[in-house]
């Protein structure tokens, strides 16, 4: 195990593809790296695959109304990418590890393929129009101790930017 002080993260990205399980790549930077052990607490105790066939598509028309219209039979694959912004500010200053960090702006991409049906002939008129989209991915696992399952809910706000025929 190790730990590093000083780390941010510069992305962070979820993709799924059908008959696979989602995969979270994390692009991150610190300082040194240190050998660790870890704690008890942070010994997770169970673990689930997220099945990328299991997350559910939402795409609504206003923020309030977002995860209220689930989209189905049109999701082939997705992408989702936050780059957070954030990045290393190295000096000249006798360390090989940056002492601050840089701020950007964060950007969003979501990459999606639709099946070519009714919900994605919408889609595209949505991107024709520059309509607003408020878009939600969202899985949901097992219980944990019988209470709430485990979730992974991805929301946005954009347009469309392009939208091309498979």
């Amino acid at each position: 195990a190790f730990e590093s002080p000083y780390s941010l993260v510069k992305s962070i990205e979820i993709t799924g593809k059908r008959n696979s399980r989602a995969e979270l790549t994390v692009e991150m930077f610190g300082q040194k790296m240190d050998d660790s052990t870890f704690t008890s607490l942070s010994d997770p105790t169970e673990h689930e695959q997220a099945a990328a066939n299991l997350f559910s598509l939402y795409i609504d028309e206003t923020g309030a109304g977002i995860g209220g219209t689930q989209v189905t039979g049109t999701l082939m694959d997705f992408g989702w990418k936050l780059a957070t912004g954030l990045g290393p500010d190295q000096r000249i200053d006798g360390n090989l590890y940056p002492a601050k960090h840089v701020e950007d702006k964060p950007a969003l991409v979501i990459d999606v393929t639709f099946e070519h049906n009714a919900s994605a002939v919408t889609e595209r008129t949505a991107f024709k129009n520059k309509t607003r989209r408020f878009v939600r991915l969202k899985w949901v696992g097992t219980s944990v101790d019988g209470v709430a399952g485990k979730t992974i809910q991805l929301d946005a706000c954009g347009t469309w930017e392009n939208f091309t025929k498979i």
